[in-house]
């Protein structure tokens, strides 16, 4: 895995006790703060070195290497506790990054899948194969409507659809004369 370091809760939190959140980053952490504390992330794509030769980790790869939709693995693997990596969700800015990181994490994830299906469909002694040869002609990985529950926004476009759909009905009963 590529991140190795090992840090105890206690650094995680500041001297009063609270966790870090904005002060964990380079690009977030004040000046000030840093004088007292080096923060060990980055929010960029890759590793940053800054002018004092300073390496800063980035936590987007980390992220994405853990393969860990679920988020505790490497919330437990980074910071040592679940309750940090919840402190640093709850940061409107940091959290901004972190949606588009959960998006690329699962486009990764669902490219190996489909990835290992090919493989499944073009093997000859897999039992599944024809199950996975029909996912990936009906393109099953592109159709995200299938899965759950429809979001609020979802429910509220179907509505306005059928509200639409309604007034311009009731329009043309009324133009017709048929009331």
């Amino acid at each position: 895995m590529y991140y190795d370091r090992d840090y105890s809760k206690e650094v995680f939190k500041d001297p009063i006790g609270n966790w870090r959140t904005l002060t964990l980053f380079f690009e977030t952490s004040r000046p000030s703060t840093k004088a007292n504390f080096t923060p060990p992330f980055t929010l960029k794509d890759a590793d940053h070195t800054d002018k004092d030769g300073i390496v800063y980790k980035s936590l987007r790869k980390i992220y994405i290497e853990s393969e860990d939709p679920t988020e505790y693995s490497f919330a437990m693997k980074v910071f040592n506790s679940w309750d940090c990596w919840v402190a640093i969700k709850k940061n409107a800015l940091i959290m901004q990054t972190i949606n588009k990181w959960r998006d690329e994490l699962e486009v990764r994830l669902r490219s190996k899948g489909v990835t290992t299906l090919i493989e499944d469909a073009a093997s000859d002694k897999s039992r599944s194969k024809i199950s996975s040869s029909k996912y990936l002609s009906e393109k099953g990985w592109m159709d995200e409507d299938k899965r759950g529950r429809p979001s609020k926004k979802k429910i509220q476009e179907e509505a306005l659809k059928i509200s639409r759909v309604k007034e311009e009905v009731d329009a043309d009963i009324i133009r017709m004369g048929i009331v």
